[in-house]
């Protein structure tokens, strides 16, 4: 088994510091925007459930204040920036202050949730999604699961960047607080973000499943490997 790849399955956390409550969203590679597991973690993917979250569970909170890495090398800055000015252009909050953990930061409370889970995670036997879903909810009181298809994907990048600009300099960037009008306060000066009004919601994207290839992989070569009653599972999409 260990030098097969077994059914792939996405883990997306969200932590309300202030009970603390850890939402982490389960996902398996059938259900990611892309084919196999692809594009699941790009801009549409992590907007989609952090839209989902701050829907569900923040949306009466007035003053929002939402801490993240500043991960520029994936390349989603700049979708998650306009989605926090388009939020704020539908008084969905009274402020809204987006900061970066410092560089070279070792450890947020997310990844605290994240390591209860793994400790879990590899003292048991894991063959289904259930199993996971197991493991998030007895790794401690922080840990709730959300799974799929409890929220929609949603293609944000493209419907963003028509209404929306980039702040240059991003990777300088460490705090962002958003006005009501369109523009941001920064730590390098105010920038307007706005370049015309947001209109409706973005279109909403299917699961890519899984490719032929793929569950013939997983049929014939992790399958036989598996107890009996998981087996026919793992293959399916």
């Amino acid at each position: 088994m260990y030098f097969r790849i077994g059914r792939r399955m996405q883990l997306f956390g969200v932590c309300d510091t202030a009970i603390p409550i850890q939402k982490n969203y389960l996902y398996d590679e059938h259900q990611t925007i892309g084919c196999d597991s692809k594009k699941s973690h790009g801009p549409n993917s992590v907007i989609s459930m952090l839209h989902h979250y701050l829907k569900e569970w923040s949306c009466d909170v007035p003053n929002l204040v939402l801490h993240a890495d500043n991960c520029c090398g994936q390349n989603k800055n700049k979708s998650v920036v306009a989605y926090f000015s388009w939020r704020m252009l539908r008084n969905c909050h009274q402020s809204l202050q987006y900061k970066f953990m410092t560089v070279g930061h070792t450890r947020s409370l997310v990844d605290g949730c994240f390591g209860l889970v793994k400790m879990k995670y590899r003292r048991q036997d894991n063959y289904t999604t259930q199993h996971l879903v197991d493991a998030v909810n007895t790794s401690a009181v922080c840990n709730e699961p959300v799974t799929f298809p409890s929220w929609t994907w949603y293609e944000w990048d493209s419907f963003l960047s028509r209404y929306f600009r980039p702040i240059p300099n991003m990777t300088k960037v460490s705090s962002i607080k958003f006005h009501s009008d369109g523009t941001c306060t920064t730590n390098l000066g105010k920038f307007t973000l706005l370049k015309s009004v947001p209109v409706g919601m973005p279109n909403v994207l299917t699961p890519g499943g899984l490719s032929n290839e793929r569950q013939s992989y997983l049929k014939e070569k992790v399958a036989p490997l598996m107890p009996l009653e998981y087996r026919d599972s793992i293959s399916s999409s």
